[in-house]
C-alpha cells in the first residue's frame, strides 16, 4: 500500500549580489568609474510526484540488480522530481553570464541527480554562459555525493577580460546543495 501523499514542495528563488572582483581589477587598470557588482540567482520549480502510473509502460519493467521492477519500487514510494538553476551575472548583469542547471529526484531520505536510483536518473548542465567584452570558461562542472541524503551540484569557471590585451581573470565557483526532502541551500 502506498504511504499518503505528501505536500508538495513549492518553487524557490532567491538572488544575492556581491562586487565583481574583475570588473574591480579592470578598472584599476583603466581608471573606469562606476559601481562593480555580480548577482547571483538560484531558483527551483514546483515539485513534482512521479508515480507508477506516469512511468512510461517502457520504464515500468526496469529491474535493478536485486530483480526489483521500477514499478513495484513507485507504487510503495513517492518519488519527487524538481527542476532547478543557478546564475551569476557580472557587470550591470549583461556583459557575462555562467548559468548552470539541473533535475533532482528524491523521496524523502535520499537524493541523486546524475547516477540512476530507482530507475529515475535527473541531471547537471554547466557552460550555459556568454560575455560582451568577456569569455567564460567552465574549468569543473561535477555533482559531489554526500551520502544518500545530500548532494551538491558545482560550476567552477573563469572569467577573462578580453579588451585591450589586458590579461585579467578571476575565478568563481557556484554551488546548489540539495538533501532528501527535496530542499536547496
Amino acid at each position: 500500500m502506498r504511504p499518503p501523499r505528501k505536500k508538495s514542495l513549492p518553487g524557490q528563488s532567491r538572488s544575492t549580489t556581491t562586487e565583481e572582483r574583475i570588473c574591480e581589477k579592470a578598472r584599476a587598470v583603466n581608471s573606469a568609474q562606476g559601481k562593480c557588482s555580480a548577482q547571483e540567482t538560484t531558483s527551483t520549480s514546483e515539485a513534482a510526484e512521479i508515480s507508477a502510473a506516469e512511468l512510461p509502460s517502457s520504464d515500468a519493467d526496469l529491474c535493478a540488480a536485486d530483480g526489483t521492477r521500477l514499478a513495484d519500487v513507485a507504487a510503495v514510494r513517492t518519488i519527487w522530481t524538481r527542476t532547478w538553476s543557478q546564475e551569476i551575472r557580472g557587470l550591470y548583469y549583461i556583459n557575462w553570464l555562467e548559468k548552470h542547471t539541473g533535475r533532482i529526484y528524491y523521496d524523502g531520505s535520499r537524493v541523486w541527480s546524475t547516477t540512476s536510483t530507482s530507475g529515475y536518473k535527473g541531471s547537471h548542465t554547466c557552460n550555459q554562459g556568454f560575455g560582451i567584452g568577456y569569455s567564460v570558461k567552465v574549468t569543473r562542472c561535477s555533482t559531489e555525493k554526500i551520502g544518500a541524503g545530500s548532494l551538491r551540484e558545482w560550476d567552477y569557471f573563469q572569467v577573462h577580460v578580453i579588451a585591450h590585451n589586458i590579461p585579467i581573470y578571476v575565478s568563481h565557483s557556484m554551488r546548489a546543495a540539495f538533501n532528501g526532502p527535496g530542499s536547496i541551500s
